[in-house]
């Protein structure tokens, strides 16, 4: 007889994984293209709410969420980062200017 938990647990693992790839394929693509895919705001939110979902992952002691909830939450911040670095450099400020003119 399958085991629910045991399979549980590694569809828990492969769709972490599943996750954390699609923030770090996020994160690659937007230094390759050197401009930011995400918007601001809704990054900034989603960082505080998965900073207390970690929380809550040590307090129950879930090493797979803490992992998960860990490694996204250190994706997202590099998002932010870089973008602000984008912004600081200038890079996103001028292609908004260039799209305003038509160029």
């Amino acid at each position: 007889m399958i085991d629910f938990f045991v399979v549980s647990g590694y569809l828990g693992v492969v769709g972490s994984l599943i996750l954390i790839c699609a923030w770090a394929s996020e994160a690659l693509r937007s230094v390759e293209q050197h401009k930011s895919l995400i918007d601001l705001k809704f990054t900034a939110i989603y960082v505080v709410a998965i900073f207390f979902m970690l929380l809550y992952s040590i307090r129950i002691e879930d090493a797979l969420l803490i992992f998960l909830n860990g490694t996204v939450l250190t994706l997202a911040l590099f998002e932010i980062l870089y973008t602000i670095h984008l912004h600081k450099r200038g890079v996103l400020r001028k292609r908004t200017l260039n799209k305003r003119k038509g160029k």
